[in-house]
């Protein structure tokens, strides 16, 4: 006799994976721990095989497991599909997406955007984390992410938003101490570098078909565009730093733009999200209103 599916149990499974422990899980699908357990057990009862080994830290796949998560995944997302389908034919975007987003893009262009577009859309509900840490889109159970690279994932839509322009900055004090009338003065002054996928050996100018590399000195590196701004203001050496930020320091004079002849390579901003058959009508909406919104800021 054919033993009968769940799908409940599919989808707890599958939650618990990515969540990574059941507590997590249970949090995530808004039910009981004790449901979370008993549904797991009743599906390793029914298949007479352990699938997942506990521990209050973290719960692991075993072997059997690994391939059970992926078929019940490959459920779970046709279901969801078919869900997305039905969504499309509705006249409002609904439901929750979880959105992971660069602490300065997020909080100079996001905030404002997002604002405006659950008051637009209210049934659409977001989960935002303001953050430049490494992301597992499966586990983590995110919609999209928007990044200042490309991913290396290839089953990852990658969809560039908008390039931002990037200044070199010192303060007027650093300046008149330090004058700087060429990228090559560079190598004879303190540079405030930035620790991320861009932080490079050397600086590339550009002035029209001429191109200059500078490798420059630094006693003072960050994790953070906005911090690097500050110690600029600061008086510690020559930043580079996004045009986003820099408006209000270059009209107070407490930064001054130089080399402004030479160009520095941009910043793309990238919209990344999974690939997947139907895309959810609040995330197709999210990503189009996006478009048009970064086509207007500066």
């Amino acid at each position: 006799m054919q033993q009968s599916f769940d799908l409940n149990e599919a989808l707890i499974f599958v939650s618990v994976v990515e969540a990574g422990t059941m507590t997590a899980a249970a949090e995530r699908l808004g039910i009981q721990k004790s449901t979370v357990s008993r549904k797991i057990a009743a599906m390793e009862e029914r298949i007479g095989m352990r699938l997942i080994y506990r521990s209050t830290r973290r719960s692991v796949l075993t072997d059997i497991g690994e391939g059970h998560y992926e078929r019940c995944k490959s459920i779970v997302q046709a279901f969801e599909d078919a869900e997305n389908m039905l969504q499309q034919h509705k006249e409002e975007p609904a439901g929750r997406l979880k959105i992971i987003v660069p602490i300065e893009v997020g909080q100079l262009y996001f905030a404002n955007f997002l604002g405006g577009f659950v008051q637009k859309w209210p049934k659409v509900s977001l989960d935002v984390e303001l953050t430049s840490r490494a992301i597992d889109f499966r586990e983590e159970g995110i919609s999209l992410a928007i990044r200042l690279a490309k991913p290396n994932d290839l089953d990852l839509i990658c969809k560039e938003l908008k390039s931002i322009r990037t200044y070199l900055v010192a303060s007027p004090d650093y300046v008149k101490e330090h004058p700087i009338s060429h990228p090559k003065d560079l190598e004879s002054v303190n540079c405030i570098t930035l620790r991320s996928v861009h932080t490079q050996e050397k600086w590339a100018f550009t002035r029209g078909l001429e191109v200059c590399e500078v490798k420059h000195k630094s006693n003072l590196n960050f994790n953070n565009v906005t911090a690097a701004r500050e110690a600029a203001i600061a008086g510690a050496g020559v930043a580079q730093v996004p045009n986003l930020i820099l408006e209000k320091a270059l009209q107070k004079g407490s930064l001054i733009h130089i080399l402004p002849e030479w160009s520095l390579m941009p910043r793309d901003v990238y919209a990344i999200y999974p690939a997947r058959r139907f895309m959810p009508l609040a995330l197709s909406t999210l990503l189009e209103e996006l478009e048009e919104y970064f086509k207007t800021r500066g």
